[in-house]
């Protein structure tokens, strides 16, 4: 059967000039001003008639110290309904919904903080940079980092010892400097002074009264790290005992993992350069801190890809709660298209060279790379400025008919770029769950089983053969563990282990080599069909392949427990040239709203190497490109081995789309779509 007609393939990455959008909807947030009042109007409230073109948001707030969650259908002040999410799902009367709105608008004051005792005396010490001084934390028993359902995966609770471009390599915000002996924290600060500016003319405006919304929760957050060195970076407080943050700030493999400790500051703000540090709600110590299983296998460096600061998203936690019941909503996958808001600690603010260690404010419109690339990703990026320091701020929305709203947190930025995780979509699980954690909670309820996979063939099926096959995309090495069921009893058979993933690998058995290296050993007779429960100790991916005997055919017959991966800008096992009857052909569909590269890299699926990388060159939008693993050989001018039988691509930019691969079968004239495959949570 013949392949489709295939674009050629080049090499480099063209630089793009992008314009920037006219601003619409949101405001800007300006310290002092007065806040916007807002008047709703509940008299068309009505869930059985909601207008067709009303909006809808979907809000997360902890209100009175308890976490609430709804959906709102709304014609900008005009409320027609709310549905309640959590704690129970539920349509709300008017009553409720009026109720519920009055109750979210009374965002409350922090409360300036005790006398100092010596376990704050302690605290804030630490804050200083002297790690000796962190308060050790109790221990937190559970199992390791699992995938949750829609992609995100969020980690166990870590009890604190104390870059993107789009692929575009975007610089991280991260600053970070050598903890002191001994000092103040101003010390450490010391050694920074003299560092280039990342800012061109600033037009951040510094915060000098936090005593108000939404300064008060703002906060500098100092890192410690397991190396003994310390990052600075921006945290918002969203519930008396949670703070939202970058997870570049929680979590760095070359540091050690995850941080050692970590002090928050909420309104910390300084007048002016060099000016002393005033802290009015005190500064103290985390006592736990979360990401998701993602971030934890690709953190660390300077540089950041676009499609991966979509998890550069943590939380840290306190046991004692900060005097404060209702915080600002957050708002998921919010639709907002004008101006967004940003405040935090950069320490080169104010084209000065001094360390700055107060809060500064800047807003912008969303960019043209956002509008047609990032989204996708679940990333946006805006023409804000910041800079090292920023990291973990929060992105928030003001409007003329809405009350501010977190809507996510800076990941990478620059001079009017600033760029970060979007909440909703894939990472909405784990940030509700976070939000909503209270001490109580011993470890994240919010976790999955192993995957589930029903209907594997043994191997004395005559008529069919099963292959499973196991992809790590990550940079580290793993393994894989399977548990092999009775697909009529459930009865356990045995458990078989893999031999090791290296990175960027992905290995094919027959389940005959599962059957025999099992413990116990698994005997087939009698047996028609298995189930099996997988378990990885990295984020990867998982496809049941069945070859049928006498058909010489292939189906993809992945069945998830946990659902088809969304993912898709990984293919693993794509068939080189060495299968000769089987070709696999790759189509890439562009979504964006112009003509686009797509750049793909080319690896090993045995040993995981890196081969090279193509480029589908100015795909148009709303349409599809096509090209087959001769072509990719040809322009790297690479010759598979007799014994390299498949690839693994993934796409390296900011493209705004994704891959299918399809296999053509030349021997029984059929198409297979090789497309689907299933999560892989760690265990």
């Amino acid at each position: 059967m013949p392949c489709p007609a295939l674009r050629a393939l080049l090499f480099v990455v063209p630089t793009l000039a992008l314009a920037l959008p006219v601003a619409a909807g949101g405001i800007a947030d300006i310290p002092g001003t007065a806040p916007v009042s807002i008047k709703l109007d509940f008299s068309a409230y009505d869930c059985a008639a909601i207008p067709a073109s009303s909006g809808r948001r979907h809000i997360g707030q902890v209100i009175d110290g308890r976490y609430r969650e709804w959906n709102e259908n709304a014609t900008g002040a005009a409320i027609h309904c709310l549905t309640q999410l959590k704690p129970t799902l539920r349509q709300m009367t008017r009553a409720e919904a009026e109720q519920l709105m009055a109750d979210s608008a009374q965002v409350g004051k922090l409360a300036a903080p005790a006398p100092m005792a010596a376990g704050v005396e302690k605290a804030q010490s630490a804050a200083s940079g002297d790690p000796s001084a962190t308060t050790l934390p109790r221990s937190v028993d559970g199992p390791g980092a699992r995938e949750t359902a829609d992609g995100a995966a969020p980690s166990t609770l870590q009890p604190l010892l104390g870059s993107v471009t789009g692929n575009t390599e975007n610089k991280i915000l991260d600053l970070g400097f050598p903890a002191p002996a001994s000092g103040t924290r101003e010390t450490a600060a010391a050694a920074r002074r003299e560092a280039p500016l990342a800012i061109g003319t600033d037009d951040r405006t510094r915060v000098v009264s936090s005593g108000g919304l939404p300064w008060n929760t703002i906060g500098q957050l100092i890192v410690t790290w397991k190396d003994g060195t310390q990052t600075a970076c921006t945290g918002t407080l969203v519930s008396p005992y949670v703070v939202l943050t970058a997870g570049q700030c929680a979590h760095n493999r070359d540091k050690g993992g995850f941080a050692a400790g970590a002090s928050f500051a909420p309104g910390q703000i300084q007048s002016g350069n060099l000016a002393s540090v005033e802290q009015p709600y005190g500064a103290r110590n985390a006592d736990f801190v979360e990401t998701n299983g993602r971030w934890t296998q690709i953190s660390g460096g300077q540089t950041i890809q676009t499609p991966d600061a979509r998890s550069d998203y943590a939380a840290y936690y306190f046991v004692a709660p900060w005097t404060i019941s209702t915080f600002m909503p957050v708002v998921y996958a919010d639709t907002n298209d004008g101006v967004v808001n940003t405040a935090g600690y950069p320490v080169d603010a104010g084209n000065s060279k001094s360390f700055n260690q107060g809060t500064w404010t800047s807003s912008g419109v969303e960019t043209a790379r956002s509008k047609n690339i990032l989204r996708a990703f679940q990333v946006r990026e805006f023409s804000a400025d910041v800079s090292a320091g920023q990291n973990g701020a929060p992105f928030w929305t003001l409007t003329p008919t809405s009350a501010r709203s977190i809507v996510g947190v800076v990941s990478y930025g620059g001079d009017e770029v600033a760029g970060g995780v979007w909440f909703g979509g894939e990472n909405y699980t784990a940030v509700s769950n976070f939000v909503a954690w209270q001490p109580t909670t011993s470890s994240p309820t919010h976790q999955l089983d192993d995957l589930r996979v029903p209907v594997v063939y043994p191997s004395s099926t005559t008529f069919a053969q099963s292959f499973l096959r196991f992809y790590n995309p990550t940079p580290a090495t793993g393994t894989v563990t399977v548990t092999v069921a009775d697909g009529n009893t459930g009865t356990t058979l045995g458990t078989w282990t893999s031999p090791s993933l290296a990175p960027f690998s992905s290995l094919q058995f027959n389940i005959r080599e599962i059957e025999q290296q099992a413990t116990p050993a698994i005997a087939v007779g009698g047996r028609d069909r298995y189930t099996l429960n997988i378990a990885s100790n990295f984020l990867g991916y998982f496809q049941h392949v069945l070859w049928n005997v006498q058909g010489a055919s292939l189906t993809n017959l992945s069945g998830c427990s946990n659902g088809i991966s969304s993912d898709v800008i990984h293919m693993g096992n794509v068939n080189t040239t060495q299968v000769g009857d089987f070709p696999s052909v790759i189509i890439v569909h562009n979504v964006g709203a112009r003509s686009t590269n797509a750049v793909v890299g080319v690896y090993n699926a045995k040993t995981g190497e890196r081969i090279g990388g193509v480029v589908i060159p100015n795909v148009p939008p709303n349409a599809d490109a096509a090209f087959g693993m001769s072509d990719v050989e040809t322009a790297l001018n690479h010759h598979p081995a007799a014994d390299e039988y498949n690839y693994n691509l993934v796409v390296e930019s900011d493209f705004p789309g994704y891959l299918q691969h399809l296999v053509y079968n030349t021997r029984a004239g059929l198409i297979t779509n090789m497309t689907a495959k299933c999560n892989m949570p760690i265990h």
